[in-house]
């Protein structure tokens, strides 16, 4: 079991995406973050990860918790037991050039309305669900997203 964080870094109508060059989601667009590890808790391993992967400093963006997000495979009859914690950082200034090569992917500023078009089938398949609400309502969240191999069955959300 793991705990993993996903952070949407938003700039005017814009958020930060990198296509991802490993598993999990492999060649789709998603939100920057990754394993909390042992000695840290969610935020601070949000925090590290938006650095590591974008090189943004924590002072340059105000952070806020959305929710958190679960998955099953095979139909909804195995959960994972994996938990991500969900953020959007609100970006005070951008001085980055995008796009920009990574070790995780490639990195780019993207439209928000882009990200979560429904014909859009290069974001990881839950992220329109999540993003549509963690970026407009200031609600919390619980998503729980069901699977059938890689194949998205449906996103239930309560709020927590």
């Amino acid at each position: 079991m793991y705990n993993l964080t996903l952070a949407f870094l938003v700039y005017e109508d814009k958020v930060i995406m990198i296509n991802r060059n490993k598993k999990p989601w492999m060649g789709c667009w998603n939100g920057v973050g990754g394993k909390v590890k042992q000695n840290e808790d969610q935020d601070e391993g949000v925090i590290r990860e938006i650095e590591e992967e974008t090189s943004i400093k924590k002072e340059d963006y105000d952070l806020e918790y959305k929710g958190t997000m679960t998955w099953s495979i095979d139909c909804g009859k195995t959960d994972t037991g994996d938990i991500i914690y969900i953020y959007v950082g609100k970006l005070k200034k951008l001085s980055l050039k995008f796009p920009i090569q990574t070790d995780e992917g490639i990195l780019d500023l993207k439209k928000i309305d882009w990200v979560i078009d429904p014909n859009n089938i290069g974001v990881s398949h839950n992220l329109r669900d999540i993003l549509s609400t963690a970026l407009y309502e200031d609600k919390i969240y619980h998503y729980h997203s069901v699977f059938d191999g890689n194949f998205l069955l449906r996103v239930e959300k309560e709020v927590k």
